[in-house]
């Protein structure tokens, strides 16, 4: 049987009375190790595991006897363990201020700039654009510089200068420049790092028709654009933009024009999903081949044209020989067109594309084919081409779209739509010289 006395002191009182006390009825008083609690145990019992009713402590009497006395000498180490550890922060103490090796300054964190909408240059240009689209001249007075975009939009050239925002707004919402840019909507607006906090630059934009009835009058339904800006009293102005891609309208219906006829080398034009910089649009490509001359080409005009397209790609000769020789093929027409794209097969299948030389004679190609057909598929050399996250990708694609074009209207009777209907790009045929004067007068 085991009796229990409640502690009249604290634990740590308790604690110190562990060594055990015989009571004349044989029984020894054992206290709880943990709440201090005693107890009176029979002999026999004390090898046995005691339940403290008081805190649930389950010890053995003996046990608990002899790590009581070993408590009674644990104070000194501590005290000898505080003093060496004190001793040890001093000496730490004295070290650090004895002038020892400096320590390394921490470097800064090099933070990046802002590129996005919160950098004053993207935001200012993105409310250009929007109010450009939503045909807000208050706030397009805010952010255009007047100057600049009537130089840029060749407007207001003999208009006195308190009637030029007037004449430039006229432009910006009804002029064919600013066409596709104005009916289209924003969905985003950046500035490369290197001019985050320039004074002047460009903003990389794009946009998307999202009105069903525009859709239908373009090609495709995306845009990207540079727009250039400068800085003026305390904020950003507009003075002009660069149509990195725009998608040219869609043909008006020919009732004249034959059905469409299947390419005998390229086949049909395909429609391919690209995605460019979180962009999706669809292109229409063909696979890049080589192409001969047009049957109806005559041999004479056959040379010229492979000397002129020999130019057009001749890094080597001066820039108005290229000039010279784009002149040519424009004038010529249709009949340039499959050897000019045969010699961007052949710089493609034989060079790197990341090659300068290769990319600057694709380039001059390029613009030989915008100057015969009015169309552009954004082919561009720069590195620094909106649009170009998968910039190989992006190359091969606008040139496949110019065979994409291509094997849609190599047998259009107006393959040449999107140039000015007063440019003649047809040759004039030479007067007869045994003609009279007025003989073919009727």
């Amino acid at each position: 049987m085991t009796t229990r006395r409640r502690a009249t002191g604290t634990a740590g009182a308790s604690s110190r009375t562990t060594s055990p006390r015989r009571a004349r009825d044989g029984k020894s008083t054992y206290p709880c190790p943990n709440c201090g609690t005693q107890y009176r145990i029979p002999q026999e019992k004390l090898d046995d595991s005691i339940k403290c009713a008081n805190c649930g402590r389950v010890f053995v009497p003996t046990a608990s006897s002899q790590r009581g006395l070993a408590k009674k000498s644990s104070a000194t180490p501590f005290v000898v363990g505080g003093g060496v550890l004190v001793g040890a922060i001093v000496i730490g103490i004295m070290i650090a201020n004895s002038g020892g090796a400096p320590v390394a300054p921490v470097k800064p964190i090099a933070v990046a700039p802002e590129t996005g909408m919160n950098n004053p240059r993207v935001r200012d240009v993105a409310e250009w654009v929007e109010a450009l689209q939503k045909a807000n001249d208050f706030k397009l007075k805010q952010t255009s510089d007047w100057a600049e975009l009537a130089r840029f939009l060749a407007v207001g050239k003999d208009t006195p200068p308190a009637d030029l925002s007037a004449a430039v707004i006229t432009e910006l919402l009804g002029g064919t420049r600013s066409a596709f840019l104005r009916v289209a909507e924003l969905t985003s607006a950046s500035i490369k790092p290197d001019q985050a906090a320039a004074a002047s630059g460009w903003v990389e934009v794009h946009v998307i028709l999202r009105k069903p009835d525009e859709k239908k009058k373009y090609q495709r339904d995306t845009g990207e654009y540079r727009v250039s800006f400068r800085s003026a009293e305390g904020r950003f102005v507009v003075v002009g933009w660069e149509a990195m891609y725009e998608p040219p309208p869609k043909a008006p219906p020919d009732p004249n024009l034959e059905r469409a006829v299947t390419h005998a080398i390229l086949g049909k034009a395909q429609d391919v999903q690209r995605t460019l910089d979180g962009q999706t649009f669809t292109a229409r490509e063909a696979e890049l081949k080589p192409l001969p001359h047009l049957d109806a080409t005559p041999p004479e005009q056959q040379r010229e044209i492979d000397e002129a397209v020999a130019h057009v790609v001749d890094l080597e000769g001066s820039p108005a020989q290229s000039n010279r020789a784009m002149d040519k093929l424009r004038r010529i027409g249709k009949p340039s067109v499959p050897r000019l794209l045969n010699q961007m097969y052949e710089i493609v299948t034989t060079t790197k594309l990341d090659s300068r030389d290769a990319l600057l004679k694709l380039r001059r190609l390029e613009q030989s084919l915008e100057q015969l057909s009015g169309n552009r598929f954004g082919f561009d050399p720069s590195e620094g081409v909106v649009g170009n996250a998968g910039r190989e990708e992006y190359r091969v694609s606008a040139l496949k779209q110019w065979y994409g074009w291509w094997a849609d209207n190599h047998a259009s009777k107006k393959w040449n739509i999107g140039i000015e209907q007063d440019e003649t790009l047809e040759p004039t045929p030479k007067p007869d010289p045994n003609q009279k004067d007025g003989a073919a007068k009727k």
